[in-house]
């Protein structure tokens, strides 16, 4: 068999890790989580992080924090992932999928009235954080950006 990872564990990760196990804090809570979110929102110069179990929960926490609500539209490149949709129809919310407009940030068409209505999770896979910077100003809408794999 061809292992897919191995782990590797030594010195300072080693101890930490056996510091989680000991104390009976391996997931979702604890001194570490409380840690990490502190540290990645000041960071990012946020004020505030919440720490999730994974892409999907991060992606409904960000959305439901915009105001994502039942019945709203989120519009989403096709070109994307499935959790981005998933997130959407966990508020209740539904995802509309829209070909890209490479002549417009990568994104939509700006000058359709369609698309200036609702919510934008433009994904990393397709667009950079300027495309997203002239979108956001082209639309004047709220935008939630998928960055699931950047951290």
């Amino acid at each position: 068999m061809i292992p897919v990872y191995e782990p590797l564990l030594k010195d300072r990760k080693k101890q930490l890790l056996a510091e989680c196990i000991d104390s009976g804090w391996i997931s979702s809570e604890g001194p570490f989580v409380r840690e990490f979110e502190e540290q990645h929102s000041h960071y990012i110069g946020a004020q505030y992080g919440v720490a999730v179990c994974n892409g999907t929960a991060a992606l409904k926490t960000a959305l439901y924090g915009i105001g994502v609500r039942k019945g709203d539209e989120v519009i989403m490149p096709s070109l994307t992932i499935i959790s981005c949709a998933l997130a959407a129809l966990r508020l209740g919310a539904r995802p509309v999928l829209r070909e890209h407009d490479y002549v417009v940030a990568g994104l939509f068409p700006c000058n359709d009235q369609a698309y200036k209505q609702g919510f934008y999770l433009p994904s990393g896979l397709t667009l950079t954080e300027p495309q997203i910077d002239v979108v956001c100003e082209a639309v004047r809408n709220i935008i939630q950006e998928d960055g699931n794999g950047s951290v």
